[in-house]
């Protein structure tokens, strides 16, 4: 089944919950393991309840998830920007309008820039 992302809902959704890092932790608070699946669910220093594992450690990498999906989508719509502007400058490199040829170097440079700054977007610290 396919599904769809409000992104703006998710933008809300984070700056309305506990910033991450989340933890789904198979201990007590004593230090004492737990004798089965469950995890006591921590965002931050807040408890949230308790869930089972696998579940509860995919929960706990939801906000950073989420944080990274934002970033690449914001990467692609820059990078469908790149690409229009360089199809728009394709007489700057020997091309026309209406076909452009630039060459594929520059469009791997600026691919390669998008692509590193995207590693740094995806920090989970505040701007």
């Amino acid at each position: 089944m396919a599904m769809s992302i409000d992104y703006e809902q998710l933008r809300e959704l984070l700056d309305e919950s506990a910033p991450a890092p989340w933890e789904a932790r198979a201990i007590y608070d004593d230090g004492a393991p737990r004798p089965d699946t469950s995890r006591d669910m921590r965002a931050g220093d807040e408890y949230i309840g308790i869930m089972h594992a696998p579940y509860a450690d995919l929960a706990a990498l939801a906000p950073e998830l989420a944080y990274e999906l934002l970033a690449l989508r914001d990467k692609v719509a820059q990078l469908c920007d790149t690409l229009a502007d360089l199809y728009h400058s394709a007489p700057a490199y020997g091309g026309s309008t209406t076909k452009a040829k630039v060459p594929a170097y520059v469009i791997e440079r600026h691919l390669t820039a998008l692509l590193d700054s995207a590693e740094t977007a995806t920090s989970m610290e505040e701007p």
